[in-house]
């Protein structure tokens, strides 16, 4: 009897090394960045969406903003743009020239000056998770079949299919799973930095340094939700595939219409000189997201910079 007792705290103090060994979920920031990526996979957009792109400099002369009606088939992964800002609609430029010109055959007159745009033409759709996972397309739903036509119809009239017509799909044969190895091949060091309040949400903040390759692996901040695992906030080293934005750090916000995440708002964390302009903050905002019935045809983008995401 004397024994039992000790052997009790043998047992009691085992659990309590294990549990000491095993990060709880709420500071692993390998499986925070896990479930969060799980979330963006899970996602379902509709086939087609019609946006607008704001996008904003803020120099000494204050903020100026121009609006670029856009398009995203989430079927095909294409966006289309209409390059002509409204901005650019209202302010028609000469070149230093004296002539007008336009690279392409550009409807309601010649092409503004290159330096009209601000920052570029942005190429650019909500539907985004800056490197926390790769989104699944949307397929559209498969033709019916010409027996699944029939039995529509038969449906229809009331006429079931005759017992002869009837055939049962063969159950595909399975083999037996021996064994699921799983192997972990990290392109991040990741680090829980404690909890934050991000626009109200309560967070898990985490911060990242890029294993290999950080041109290509740039987040360095993740805030994630706690309730939801939803990203709400991204903070990357360069932003877009070419131009004076690659240089400078980002911060991008999240947040959900209906039952989607959407990137809301991107804001560079540096100057940034572009034509000639020196500007303290440039940010784009996606905004009236709503679904249409069709794809849009996808355009021509003539630009000196054409934002784009990898």
């Amino acid at each position: 009897m004397a024994r039992v007792p000790w052997l009790l705290l043998v047992v009691i103090g085992c659990l309590l090394t294990s549990e000491a060994n095993a990060a709880p979920l709420t500071t692993d920031p390998y499986r925070i960045f896990e479930h969060a990526s799980e979330v963006w996979e899970s996602q379902q957009y509709p086939l087609y969406l019609h946006y607008a792109v704001d996008l904003s400099v803020k120099d000494s002369r204050g903020v100026r903003t121009e609006a670029y009606q856009s398009a995203y088939n989430n079927v095909t992964g294409q966006i289309s743009v209409d390059p002509i800002s409204d901005y650019e609609r209202a302010h028609p430029a000469t070149p230093r020239g004296g002539f007008r010109f336009c690279l392409f055959a550009c409807p309601g007159g010649p092409q503004p000056d290159p330096y009209t745009d601000f920052f570029g033409v942005p190429v650019l759709s909500p539907v985004y998770a800056f490197g926390v996972a790769v989104i699944p397309r949307a397929t559209l739903p498969p033709s019916p079949t010409s027996d699944e036509i029939v039995r529509e119809v038969r449906r229809d009239f009331n006429d079931p299919m005759s017992s002869d017509r009837v055939t049962q799909t063969p159950s595909p044969s399975s083999l037996p799973e021996i064994i699921t190895v799983t192997t972990a091949n990290r392109n991040y060091h990741m680090r829980f930095d404690g909890e934050q309040v991000i626009n109200g949400i309560r967070c898990f903040h985490l911060m990242l340094s890029a294993v290999h390759d950080p041109a290509k692996y740039r987040l360095r901040e993740l805030w994630v939700a706690e309730a939801s695992f939803n990203t709400v906030r991204v903070v990357q080293d360069g932003n877009f595939t070419d131009g004076p934005g690659t240089e400078v750090r980002w911060m991008i916000d999240f947040s959900t219409q209906g039952s989607s995440l959407y990137a809301v708002r991107e804001r560079s964390l540096g100057l940034i000189r572009y034509g000639g302009e020196t500007y303290s903050q440039v940010a784009i905002a996606f905004v009236d997201i709503q679904s249409i019935p069709d794809p849009v045809p996808t355009t021509l983008v003539g630009a000196y910079l054409v934002l784009r995401e990898p």
